[in-house]
């Protein structure tokens, strides 16, 4: 299974776990592709150590304010 297969499973059992790609594949198709799924974060390889934190606390920061909604 690919990635993108994990995700619709799970958003098809109403199962909303925020998920992170580290994708080497940054072609238009397969973006878009991921984004169609919420609460899911892209990034293309090699990452740096900073995008890396930054799309970490913008995660937790959405399941913060889901948690508190």
């Amino acid at each position: 299974m690919k990635g993108l297969d994990v995700v619709k499973v799970l958003r098809d059992e109403n199962n909303f776990t925020p998920v992170l790609f580290l994708s080497g594949d940054t072609t238009y198709d397969h973006l878009k592709k991921a984004s169609i799924y919420k609460d899911v974060q892209t990034l293309a390889k090699p990452v740096s150590i900073d995008d890396l934190k930054e799309t970490l606390l913008s995660a937790e920061n959405s399941v913060k304010r889901a948690l508190a909604s």
